[in-house]
């Protein structure tokens, strides 16, 4: 039996549902002020972002919005107040210098208690922290660090000699658990290192202890263990969800939404960039200047300190850690799934980077000498093409009075984006857009190709890290393919996919062994 107060309120409860789900949506769909109703898409995203938030959640979005596009043309309706684009003109209208566009709402669901650079919205202050960045990612900044790469990425070869069991028989395919190591899991130990390396100086070590277990600490000072690359994924899933709903929603989705395992694991990921923060706070007591990412932060050029403020410099910690780490773990797995695939492409490969080894003690070799060779970036621009790893199609909004977009007059306030996927495997841009073609990249051809390449976005807000990016992707590239040679656990392993904002993959099991070149060394 329900209360007379239950009776009052459940009915108005249920009223309000109807209003703002249905009636109004269904309002502003035949009103139609921004003639929206002229561009295609599936009909439930024409009256909801319900549509978009579900096959974001499910890891569909891409392949969805793919889709569309093939059946529908170069621009698709994909929300009651958003289009999709999937030209090249389009990404130049919206993401390149000079561009009328905005940062969309989404980013607010992305921030914390203050901005950081993935998130500004706001141009001006966009400018700033990207200068910031900017002197700690330039491309003598980060050569500099090349030590550090290499030094990380030894502890990784010591680690994986020790896992690699004897080369198997010529006509051996399928292999048994305890042949397998997990090198999606290793990739992802080894960049969080790294960034640990190039953001604080910090060697966290978790290639050494083979796991991710370290110390997280609240702002005041409460510590305990757990495993922060675990909690990324959940974390991205549920604040990049919410990000696509109306941003006048958003306290309430927070809310209806607050059992999801995402929030909990979101906090794992402050505390320990908190921690880290704290301890390199901590460092500086020594008086030692050290070049890294934190010093750029806290002082200009000319060594007058910043002043930003705690919960900033938390922020913008965790956007290198995270997006560092994480979208080049993508990369990685995904250059040596299509490499083990494609035994020919790892067999040139392998010959090209064998020419740069000084000697046959050299494990890593210097990055002078790889980061020019044609195949080794080939390889790597060729599953960045293939496979983008920042899966998200960046969404911006139109200025208040409208804007051009590849020739068409977008209304003012509409959300606009380009989906990388769609483009990167557009037969008018890309010949034979499905297969795996490394070659494509060399000789004039290639140089043709990168007009079409968009993998970091590109404008005033493409992604800064870009060249530390290819130095890392290089290194490990050239290291890993030089020393070992790999297998899938059967021909018929394929990866799972986990779409959030970047398309990661699950468990990557394979066998390795010493190539005869390395076991003489």
């Amino acid at each position: 039996m329900f209360t007379p107060l239950t009776q009052v309120f459940l009915p108005l409860a249920l009223s309000g549902l109807v209003i703002t789900w249905i009636i109004v949506p269904t309002i502003r769909y035949f009103l139609d002020r921004k003639r929206l109703r002229q561009y295609p898409g599936p009909l439930p995203a024409a009256f909801t972002d319900l549509w978009m938030m579900y096959k974001h959640y499910t890891g569909g979005r891409t392949k969805s919005i793919h889709e569309l596009h093939k059946k529908y043309g170069k621009i698709v309706r994909v929300g009651p107040e958003s289009l999709s684009f999937a030209s090249l003109e389009a990404v130049k209208d919206i993401h390149g210098h000079g561009t009328a566009a905005f940062k969309d709402k989404f980013y607010t669901s992305l921030a914390g208690d203050h901005r950081q650079l993935l998130d500004s919205i706001d141009k001006e202050q966009h400018a700033k922290k990207r200068k910031l960045f900017a002197a700690a990612f330039a491309q003598k900044s980060v050569e500099e660090k090349e030590h550090n790469v290499r030094e990380d990425i030894q502890e990784l070869i010591n680690q994986w000699d020790k896992l690699a069991s004897p080369q198997p028989p010529a006509d051996q395919t399928v292999f048994q658990p305890h042949e397998l190591i997990d090198a999606r899991r290793w990739l992802n130990l080894l960049m969080l290192d790294l960034a640990g390396d190039f953001a604080f100086s910090m060697k966290l070590g978790f290639v050494a202890q083979g796991d991710d277990l370290t110390t997280c600490e609240t702002i005041r000072g409460e510590k305990y263990l757990a495993h922060p690359e675990a909690s990324i994924n959940p974390n991205l899933q549920i604040i990049s969800t919410l990000g696509y709903a109306r941003s006048s929603f958003f306290k309430i989705n927070r809310k209806l939404f607050s059992w999801h395992r995402g929030w909990k694991d979101g906090d794992i990921i402050t505390d320990f960039i908190t921690h880290l923060v704290k301890t390199r706070l901590s460092a500086d007591a020594d008086g030692k200047e050290r070049s890294d990412f934190f010093h750029a932060l806290n002082y200009t050029r000319d060594g007058v300190p910043i002043g930003m403020e705690m919960g900033e410099l938390i922020q913008e910690c965790s956007l290198l850690m995270v997006a560092g780490s994480e979208t080049t773990t993508c990369a990685l797995q995904n250059i040596f799934h299509y490499l083990i695939r494609n035994p020919r492409c790892m067999e040139t490969l392998y010959e090209e980077v064998a020419t740069a080894f000084d000697d046959e003690d050299e494990v890593v070799p210097a990055y002078d000498r790889i980061k020019f060779l044609p195949y080794l970036r080939a390889v790597i621009d060729e599953t960045l093409r293939h496979r983008p790893s920042l899966a998200i199609a960046l969404p911006r909004v139109t200025p208040p009075e409208g804007m051009s977009i590849a020739g068409v007059w977008v209304p003012g306030n509409t959300t606009v984006s380009t989906p990388t996927w769609t483009i990167h495997h557009d037969p008018e841009l890309f010949e034979a857009p499905f297969e795996f073609r490394p070659e494509r990249w060399l000789g004039e051809s290639g140089a043709h190709l990168q007009t079409s390449f968009v993998p970091f976005s590109t404008g005033a807000r493409a992604c800064v890290g870009r060249n530390m990016a290819y130095m890392e992707l290089s290194l490990i590239v050239a290291t890993l393919v030089h020393r070992y040679h790999f297998a899938l656990s059967s021909p018929d392993w394929e990866p799972t996919i986990y779409e959030t904002m970047v398309i990661k993959s699950g468990p990557m099991p394979v066998k390795i062994w010493r190539r005869a070149s390395a076991k003489a060394s």
